[in-house]
């Protein structure tokens, strides 16, 4: 025999007034036996320790005995009364055991403190004996209410494939299943991500739409949602909410769940019973998070995976010195627009190019479809024949593996010589007090973003 050690503290305050001095001066005597003491292998039974002479409290650990499933929270109950005159107390400490197979189990004599006291527990026998027909058929019918149940709630997550590459994200979404008789009152929460891997958008409101699965009519409810991968490996990603669900109170199930009740599955509408909490858990998806390649990664690349496609345009051709230029850049397609950084162009000594204010068009909540924007102003500082240097972009697309060189245009600029201008940012010198009249330039032309 297997012995593992539970340990319990009986901590209850409670003692019935009047007897605790009785119960000090009796003898402590101590019982111990299984209730019903020989039960088949799918009934469960109660181990039942009997304390006579005293309430209090006691403490002790309770061997495990292998193939013996021993709930470590007993229940308590307490008596006193009067016998011929003679008062009498006693402490009932009953724990629930459910046998993993057949055969006979004795939990050994064990040491239970009572008054600060030691005593003896003795010993007691349990006969488990094979499933009989009875047993079977209930059995069965757990097994069938359990698959009815999974069917009449559950919830899936939707992923476009079970790989993404670091940095990349993919359009997905979390669907509730719910079976038209599932008397359902509300939703307590939202779908709730467990995986630390990924990251993802917010989650707002579902969309509800009716569906048909193996002959079940269903209310779903579905919520896209962008994942982004954040780590290298093999992860778990799975969902789990909780709704409320109205049942009715019959004790008669085989499983005691009450919500795998016949009449759960008869009464479309069972709606006089009382509101329990349901849990609901998708399945385990496991996930591949690979790493980008660094062949062949050019120097543009800056973290864009999608499959997209650009465009550079500007709003002039010939300017004067110091009039500012929008060059307009965008990025179109599906991507990981919510991570995707700004392409930086570099200023020279023939032109100032400030950051670039940048705005999205599609779903600002997934960030997962539409066009990036960005518009930087350039400000030439020289007259004469310029070219706008390409804005520097390329991306990674995991549909075909590889990356590609995705960079805007040159943009040929003509400036006008014009009057006299000032660079709107020279360095202190004795000029400074002549300049303080004079807007500086690149305050004449506001982005978007202002």
């Amino acid at each position: 025999v297997t012995r593992i050690i539970h340990s319990f503290n009986c901590l209850w305050p409670f003692l019935l007034v009047g007897f605790s001095a009785i119960g000090q001066q009796q003898n402590i005597r101590i019982e111990a036996n299984f209730s019903p003491s020989a039960i088949t292998l799918s009934r469960q039974t109660t181990y039942k320790v009997t304390i006579h002479g005293s309430q209090q409290s006691p403490s002790g650990s309770l061997p495990a005995v292998a193939g013996l499933g021993i709930s470590g929270n007993p229940r308590v109950f307490r008596a006193a009364s009067f016998l011929n005159g003679v008062p009498s107390v006693r402490l009932e400490l009953s724990f629930a055991v459910k046998p993993e197979r057949h055969g006979n189990f004795t939990i050994p004599s064990w040491n239970l403190s009572v008054q600060g006291t030691p005593h003896r527990v003795p010993a007691a026998t349990l006969r488990v004996l094979p499933p009989n027909q009875e047993d079977v058929l209930r059995a069965q019918a757990r097994q069938k209410q359990e698959s009815d149940l999974r069917q009449a709630l559950f919830l899936e997550v939707n992923l476009l494939r079970k790989y993404l590459f670091e940095g990349e994200t993919t359009l997905g979404s979390i669907d509730l299943y719910i079976w038209e008789r599932l008397p359902i009152t509300r939703l307590v929460q939202l779908p709730q991500k467990n995986g630390d891997a990924f990251s993802q958008s917010e989650i707002n409101r579902p969309i509800e739409k009716r569906t048909s699965r193996n002959g079940k009519n269903y209310t779903v409810y579905s919520w896209p949602v962008a994942l982004t991968a954040a780590m290298e490996g093999m992860h778990e990603l799975f969902y789990k909410m909780t709704v409320r669900v109205r049942v009715q109170n019959n004790r008669n199930s085989p499983s005691g769940n009450p919500f795998l009740q016949d009449p759960f599955f008869r009464d479309p509408f069972f709606g006089f019973g009382r509101e329990e909490a349901m849990s609901v858990t998708s399945e385990k998806l496991k996930l591949e998070v690979r790493s980008l390649p660094m062949e062949g990664r050019p120097h543009a690349f800056r973290g864009a995976i999608g499959t997209i496609s650009t465009n550079s345009a500007t709003d002039a051709e010939r300017v004067t010195v110091g009039d500012p230029v929008r060059i307009t850049f965008t990025v179109t397609g599906k991507g990981n627009f919510g991570v995707m950084p700004a392409p930086e162009i570099d200023s020279s000594e023939k032109i100032k190019v400030g950051p670039p204010a940048f705005s999205f068009e599609g779903d600002e909540n997934l960030r997962y479809e539409g066009t990036q924007r960005f518009d930087y102003v350039v400000t030439p500082l020289r007259p004469g024949q310029i070219e706008i240097p390409a804005v520097p972009f390329a991306y990674f697309d995991p549909t075909s593996e590889r990356y590609v060189d995705a960079s805007g245009n040159v943009h040929t600029l003509r400036v006008d010589a014009g009057e006299t201008w000032v660079d709107p940012s020279p360095p202190q010198s004795a000029f400074t007090e002549k300049q303080q009249n004079v807007e500086p330039a690149r305050n004449l032309f506001q982005t978007e973003s202002e």
